[in-house]
């Protein structure tokens, strides 16, 4: 999403991006914020934890990120989500 934007990030850490998507100035751009962060603590949980992913764990998971992806397609221009 960066690169396509213009921009690119040097961090390693992956909630840094969700620092810098709250500060874009994208239409719900917090809210989206809100999203990837949940997306990416749970990410984390299921990879670090060894907890197996429940059901439940994955349909949430996939209810954020179809909402995240949403959002993406509705704010961003065509060319940075197919890059």
């Amino acid at each position: 999403m960066g690169k396509g934007a213009g921009f690119v990030s040097g961090s390693d850490r992956h909630m840094d991006a969700v620092a810098l998507l709250s500060e874009l100035g994208l239409e719900n751009a917090k809210q989206a914020a809100s999203q990837l962060s949940r997306i990416l603590s749970l990410k984390s949980e299921v990879e670090y934890s060894g907890d197996k992913f429940s059901e439940s764990d994955a349909n949430e998971m996939l209810t954020r990120v179809e909402r995240f992806f949403n959002w993406a397609k509705k704010v961003l221009p065509p060319n940075i989500l197919s890059s």
